[in-house]
């Protein structure tokens, strides 16, 4: 058995380290990876906290640096840099190898690190690979001076990970490759580069190869906004407090705090925020209209400390690159032709958004990469895929897109009810046991371990509910609040 930090691994002259390392072969384009030892952790100093991460500041992992065209296209061009960071599996040889593509766009996969130190201790016999998507993190990072933006692409983004999987891969091992968000994006775009190459792909709350813009996102969340009042609605206790009619309550709401009448900072944005990730945060949307319309001290209290909840920071990542963000979203992922003042304006109609009109502010000005011969179709792959989709994702809520275009044999597409965004995390798809793993991964750990035959989805009947009256324990102490509705 080797450690997680025995190997330094040099493909392409195949090269070894350790004398029982296992075997490599010559990766096509000749790209090069050297592994050397790295904490697992790009920042230990801002480890997570729970006991799942317990030990995780110390964990140690490989990484490594390698050359890529600037642009695929045109390798007279120059070249930037791609890094790529392993966690070995605990038990070698590994199996397989899942490589875990990020979102954003412009997230590093620092991220990522979390999560694979929670999904490594039941998969012991995988490889993770966690890539920073070119132009973000230790991956040639991108700035305003950035030259060959036409090469921070989706497109040679997964020509990247084309190319480092010819690097990494051996033959026994099989390569799965997930994204999330975006992430999915990518992975889909790698399926039309290389649509062979990989053992299986899994998108996660995907935003899809086609019909997809950042510039609906205000919509987008004023419809989960309405679907979560709803629900509101045909529960017995929230009913009770916001009546027969909570979205009229949420806009009498949105209308005192703005008079003042309630001085708190809650407006549409808080109640889109509310929305953006996590599960039983939503609760918070209908509570906060019935506090406002109440607003006495106690409930300032409240709102105060819901403020600090909302603005304590995650993992960090200083790997995030804007440049890349909008030169693909502007690029690929922008489609409207509202301007931003048109946006605003309509955003009085809504009651919950996510600031549109702050991306459509810059858009006309930026300079956009010509769409290639991939943009706007569906790849076409013979390979198991998972599509995971939360029914109250307002982010990327395109199940109805996805699920025919992932309908051939080994093709899977699973929803689960009244999850967020990022379904292999606890607070997006939780189960009744909080110290169970999320639900989204466990039936993408039943598909990773045979991609050939429908995952166990049996999950889906132990998913905590979304009681507006019982909210558990744990949430209501991670916001710092005794009680939704009547203690601060």
């Amino acid at each position: 058995m080797l450690s997680r930090s025995c190997c330094v691994v040099a493909l392409a002259a195949v090269t070894m380290s350790c004398s029982d390392a296992e075997s490599a072969t010559e990766p096509k384009g000749g790209m090069k990876l050297e592994f050397s030892s790295c904490t697992l952790l790009t920042d230990p100093a801002h480890a997570p906290a729970g006991a799942e991460f317990e030990g995780i500041a110390s964990a140690t992992a490989e990484c490594a640096t390698t050359t890529a065209p600037a642009v695929w296209n045109d390798p007279e061009r120059g070249s930037i840099d791609l890094f790529v960071k392993r966690y070995p599996a605990a038990s070698q040889p590994a199996k397989a190898q899942i490589w875990m593509l990020q979102g954003g766009p412009g997230f590093s996969g620092m991220g990522y690190e979390p999560l694979v130190y929670e999904m490594a201790k039941s998969i012991p016999d995988f490889d993770f690979y966690i890539p920073d998507h070119r132009g973000t993190g230790k991956s040639s990072f991108a700035t305003e001076e950035t030259q060959n933006l036409d090469g921070l692409t989706a497109t040679d983004g997964a020509k990247d990970v084309a190319a480092l999987i010819d690097a990494a891969r051996v033959p026994s091992q099989q390569v799965f490759v997930f994204g999330a968000s975006y992430g999915a994006y990518w992975a889909q775009r790698y399926l039309q580069v290389r649509p062979d190459q990989a053992t299986a792909t899994i998108l996660d709350s995907a935003v899809p190869a086609v019909d997809y813009a950042f510039a609906h996102w205000d919509e987008q969340f004023d419809a989960a906004a309405r679907t979560v009042l709803a629900l509101c609605q045909a529960d017995a206790t929230c009913s009770a407090k916001l009546g027969p009619d909570p979205v009229a309550k949420g806009f009498e709401a949105l209308a005192a705090a703005e008079a003042q009448t309630c001085p708190t900072f809650i407006r549409r944005i808080t109640f889109g925020a509310f929305l953006m990730s996590g599960y039983f945060r939503r609760m918070l949307l209908p509570a906060s209209i019935y506090r406002m319309l109440r607003c006495d001290a106690a409930d300032q209290t409240w709102f105060e400390r819901v403020g600090q909840y909302l603005t304590t920071p995650g993992y960090p990542d200083p790997g995030h690159s804007a440049v890349v963000n909008k030169n693909i979203t502007y690029s690929e992922l922008w489609s409207t032709d509202m301007t931003a003042d048109q946006i605003r304006a309509a955003e009085n109609a809504l009651l919950a958004i996510n600031g549109s009109a702050v991306w459509a502010d810059l858009e006309p000005s930026w300079p956009k990469y010509p769409h290639d011969e991939y943009y706007g179709s569906w790849p076409s792959t013979a390979q198991p895929v998972l599509v995971l989709q939360g029914t109250l994702d307002p982010r990327t809520p395109y199940g109805d897109l996805l699920k025919p275009h992932y309908a051939a044999p080994n093709q899977y597409y699973v929803e689960l009810p009244l999850a967020n965004h990022g379904l292999l995390a606890r607070e997006s798809a939780p189960m009744v046991d909080p110290g169970a793993d999320a639900c989204g991964w466990q039936v993408m750990r039943s598909f990773l371990a045979d991609p050939s035959k429908p995952p166990d989805t049996s999950c889906i009947t132990g998913m905590a509910p979304l009681d507006f009256g019982k909210p558990p324990a744990e949430f209501l102490a991670a916001v710092g609040i005794q009680d939704l509705w009547e203690n601060p």
